[in-house]
């Protein structure tokens, strides 16, 4: 799930950062904004730049997160995952520019049980980071309702003022955009996955309001043959996903580089004759299991 890149390599997409300067910062109600002004013998002070924004009174405002656990005390690292894509983060690498953000999700620790609970629940709100002992990884929970960004020069001081322990493997970048596109987007495979699940447990039920509270309920599960619609549709659905991230990549890769179309040419072919495989089943197993409907 994990690899470690050389010490030098631009960060990218997945990439897991600690930094002491990782925290939560919130806006309190009656936080205002301040601006600096030159004063007497050319000392310099901060003065109230605009009045106390009208907020609700007692209410704190999130502006940023990262980890927040207790923890922390003693001394556990302050960790975030990048959610820049690669392209925008080579981009910044090349431009060496002040001018930008990178977007990251803070983690969250986590024991083996709780990261398991993570990477099985039904949500999207969150993403499981194992544990990797031969890399010295302690894993924890990227919690997509924490996501906030961080200026640039931060991130490119020399010597680093960050650590990266580890990049997600090319699989386990795949698994977290399409966890990061359910839950921003609701949006991608694993929602097609579960929304197909819906269609095969409409069809069993077939009209009848008891069976589908005993699917709401989980104390029934969708008969064979429309379970098969489900996971048909969901396997096309998957295919069109891939058929964007994978060969389109390799295409935007080639283009940079250059290359002779041939390679990219067979990739797309490839991966269209398996989506158009796939929504032929689909589409055959939809016909088969519906007959009567």
């Amino acid at each position: 799930m994990y690899r470690v890149l050389p010490e030098g390599q631009r960060l990218g997409f997945g990439d897991v950062v600690s930094a002491d300067w990782l925290y939560d910062l919130y806006l309190r109600h009656d936080a205002i904004a301040l601006k600096w002004e030159d004063g007497p013998g050319g000392r310099r002070f901060l003065k109230n730049a605009a009045a106390a924004p009208q907020r609700p009174a007692g209410k704190d405002h999130v502006l940023s997160h990262a980890d927040t656990d207790e923890a922390l005390g003693s001394g556990d690292p302050r960790r975030a995952i990048i959610l820049t894509d690669d392209c925008e983060m080579q981009t910044f690498a090349e431009r060496r520019t002040s001018a930008g953000r990178v977007l990251f999700a803070s983690i969250r620790t986590g024991t083996p049980a709780e990261i398991e609970q993570a990477r099985t629940a039904p949500t999207y709100r969150r993403f499981a980071l194992p544990t990797d002992e031969a890399l010295g990884f302690p894993g924890g929970i990227v919690e997509f309702q924490r996501i906030f960004s961080v200026s640039l020069p931060s991130l490119m001081q020399t010597p680093a003022v960050h650590t990266r322990q580890v990049g997600l493997d090319p699989e386990a970048q795949v698994a977290l955009a399409q966890t990061l596109c359910a839950h921003v987007t609701r949006h991608g495979p694993l929602v097609s996955l579960k929304e197909s699940g819906k269609l095969a447990m409409l069809l069993s039920a077939n009209g009848d309001a008891e069976a589908v509270a005993a699917f709401k309920d989980e104390t029934r599960t969708p008969d064979p043959e429309h379970a098969a619609i489900a996971a048909a549709l969901a396997q096309a659905l998957f295919e069109a996903w891939a058929l964007e991230h994978g060969p389109l990549n390799f295409v935007a890769d080639a283009w940079e580089r250059g290359d002779a179309p041939a390679e990219s040419v067979a990739e797309v072919r490839a991966r269209l004759v398996l989506a158009r495989d796939a929504f032929a089943n689909a589409l055959r197993v939809l016909d088969t299991g519906t007959a009567g409907v």
